[in-house]
């Protein structure tokens, strides 16, 4: 049986935003939390930056809780 799998690139050019993120990770767990929120152009890797610390933070079991904004302009 042949086993299927999803290729995942390597994140390149966000080490030190993931860095930042995974010490906020570790300083929520041992009591200190905090909010972030991450924003930017479309298509810069903001998803993939926050899908990368939610792996981190499923393997130390953390629960996560996301939601999003999307602002659209007023047509005039």
């Amino acid at each position: 049986m042949t086993e299927l799998a999803l290729y995942h690139p390597e994140l390149i050019g966000r080490e030190e935003e993931l860095n930042r993120l995974k010490q906020s990770l570790d300083n929520a767990t041992s009591g200190k939390g905090s909010t972030i929120f991450i924003s930017g152009e479309a298509g810069i890797g903001k998803t993939r930056l926050v899908n990368e610390l939610k792996k981190e933070a499923e393997e130390k079991g953390v629960n996560i809780i996301q939601g999003w904004c999307q602002i659209g302009r007023a047509h005039v």
